[in-house]
């Protein structure tokens, strides 16, 4: 959790004035902690949920559903300038790389990294608005250690 918060402060709270943030899998874990800590610190936070609706919507938070691997990706609900982008969708399958079917590996890389990359294209006028827009995407730690049974997540994102 110390590495997060270092690359959090570093990239979301450097100005004082309010910015636009898309959370791409704000409605839980890690998304719904950077959505809360934008949110606290005057910001605006434009989330969407794939499985999880949220509930409880604060004021300065906007929620549409979205899914990153089918349709046409619209960012008519994002404001005119987003100055940072977070993309937290993910799955982690956790067995011996013997038991794993090439499919499976295919299909985890469309979500961790076909994903992003189509939301990226999508939004990327609306970064480019923003004088010093960031784009967070997260790494495993599985990539550098070799954990048991974390092939699948280490190949796509890695």
């Amino acid at each position: 959790m110390k590495h997060f918060i270092c690359i959090h402060y570093y990239i979301f709270s450097s100005a004082f004035f309010m910015k636009n943030f898309l959370i791409v899998g704000a409605s839980s874990g890690i998304g719904r902690h950077l959505t809360n800590t934008l949110l606290q610190a005057g910001h605006q936070v434009y989330g969407t949920y794939h499985e999880n609706p949220v509930s409880g919507i604060l004021p300065g938070e906007f929620y549409t559903y979205l899914d990153v691997l089918e349709g046409e990706i619209d960012p008519g609900f994002l404001p005119e300038r987003v100055d940072g982008l977070a993309y937290m969708p993910g799955s982690i399958n956790l067995k011996p790389f013997s038991r794993f079917r090439p499919d499976e590996f295919i299909e985890d890389y469309k979500l961790q990294v076909i994903g992003a990359i189509r939301v990226i294209q999508a939004v990327l006028p609306k970064l480019k608005a923003s004088p010093d827009a960031s784009v967070l995407l997260f790494s495993t730690v599985a990539v550098q250690y070799g954990f048991s049974f974390h092939t699948q997540v280490a190949a796509s994102k890695g």
